[in-house]
């Protein structure tokens, strides 16, 4: 459903003054049940380790010492490590960050130390000018918060989920010799590789305990694309004599392509390197495969191919909906269609910011629209199939590292990225079952947008 959503609501600005004034804080911390469970380690390993000491001193056979070294060990070190972690702490109050590690150390920072936040499998990276500063793991709403004070600041925060962030941007450079991305794989396995990165044409080759190796994109022979029914693709990179260089696993259904595994797929297809397995992948995979820059007149003959491709199943679902009395509009916008439709639906901005061409999807009666009775959000939806890149000029650090980075190449093309027909298919399900369950609101706002 189409949210409703502003450029900077009143209330994040409210609270992004407090915590700059000093009146409020941010605080990022690690869960309260880690420390808890970290102390029942504690606990346990201790009570344990004293009982089997105890039982071992008073002549007990099956007690020794050696069993009471091995619960102190296990269960506590286990639970003192959780404790420990579980105190790690991120505070902002003001322009001061104070972070304190598991060693309960301090470090203090400002803002305008850190120059850039990476995520990476783990968790999101802090730098500043000297190098790594400090790291946390998870997501809150104050991260959200503290990463849009660093954004405000110039500071250069790639984050996975947008679709224009810096290292999807070098990922996706329409130039494959300029395309600069590190490709996640899994680093806690020693057979298998821990990371790619792709530099241009070479590729740099990591591996947990190995000496990282350089090689060409053309040394590599095939990839071997293999889904299983959880959504999770894996791609064995085969070289010249059959050797199985690389494995990148992720999952198909991850439409940000957070590892960019996908990115590192479409780049190697663009050079011609056979991909075998592919067309017995899911829709989500082709569809994921397709993304990618376009001039504006390519853009526009690409989306009314893939509109044409959606139109029967929209077709389909709007003789359902008629035969329940409701009618079901549907049809292409642009850009300046979007914002009338965003008037008319009394909203005020949706997240697509770069929206170029799309569809929309709306649920009317007698020309009045519908509403979720719980959620009170009109039961629409837009659809974008063709991106603007984001203009450059963010913030102080921001435009260097975007023009580095080629976002200057790509001021004047279109990003295409179809959409699988079963996202759709879930969209208009959700919308039929408010229907027949009759958890809907008929409102006064009226069809008047072309």
């Amino acid at each position: 459903m189409i949210k409703e959503t502003q450029n900077k609501p009143e209330q994040e600005r409210k609270a992004e003054k407090a915590v700059l004034s000093g009146r409020q804080k941010l605080l990022i911390r690690a869960p309260r049940t880690i420390r808890i469970i970290g102390a029942i380690g504690i606990v346990f390993g201790g009570l344990m380790s004293f009982w089997c000491y105890r039982d071992y001193l008073n002549g007990n056979e099956t007690a020794s010492a050696g069993m009471s070294l091995g619960f102190l060990l296990i269960f506590g070190t286990m639970g003192l490590w959780l404790w420990c972690y579980g105190c790690r702490m991120l505070q902002v109050k003001g322009e001061e960050i104070l972070f304190r590690d598991i060693f309960f150390r301090k470090h203090r920072y400002t803002l305008d130390d850190i120059c850039s936040v990476r995520w990476n499998h783990d968790g999101f990276l802090f730098s500043g000018s000297t190098g790594k500063l400090f790291k946390i793991y998870g997501y809150c709403p104050d991260c959200k918060r503290l990463f849009e004070l660093l954004e405000e600041r110039g500071a250069q925060v790639d984050l996975p989920g947008r679709m224009f962030s810096p290292e999807q941007t070098a990922a996706v450079h329409p130039d494959p010799d300029k395309r600069r991305f590190l490709v996640r794989t899994s680093p806690w396995l020693p057979k298998e590789v821990s990371k790619i990165e792709v530099r241009g044409r070479q590729l740099a080759v990591s591996k947990l305990f190995r000496k990282e190796f350089t090689c060409s994109c053309l040394d590599v022979a095939k990839i071997q694309l293999k889904e299983n029914k959880e959504g999770r693709l894996n791609a064995r990179i085969y070289g010249g004599e059959g050797t199985c260089l690389a494995k990148v696993r992720t999952f198909s259904a991850d439409a940000s392509d957070m590892r960019c595994a996908f990115a590192f797929l479409r780049h190697m297809i663009e050079l011609g390197i056979p991909v075998e397995g592919a067309e017995k992948t899911s829709e989500y995979v082709r569809c994921l495969l397709q993304n990618r820059f376009v001039s504006f007149s390519i853009g526009q003959s690409l989306f009314k191919e893939e509109y044409q491709r959606i139109c029967p199943l929209l077709d389909r679902y709007a003789a359902v909906f008629s035969d329940l009395g409701i009618q079901m509009e549907y049809g292409p916008i642009d850009k300046e269609q979007k914002e009338e439709l965003e008037k008319s639906l009394a909203l005020e901005k949706i997240t697509y910011d770069t929206f170029n061409r799309g569809f929309f999807i709306c649920l009317q009666r007698d020309g009045q629209m519908l509403f979720d009775k719980k959620a009170s959000l009109p039961l629409a939806e837009m659809v974008m199939l063709l991106a603007e890149a984001p203009e450059m000029g963010r913030g102080r650090r921001e435009d260097r590292y975007l023009e580095d980075q080629g976002m200057a190449a790509v001021q004047n093309l279109l990003y295409f990225r179809p959409i699988p027909e079963i996202v759709i298919q879930q969209i208009l399900e959700y919308f039929l079952n408010k229907v027949k369950k009759k958890q809907i609101h008929i409102s006064d706002i009226k069809r008047d947008w072309s």
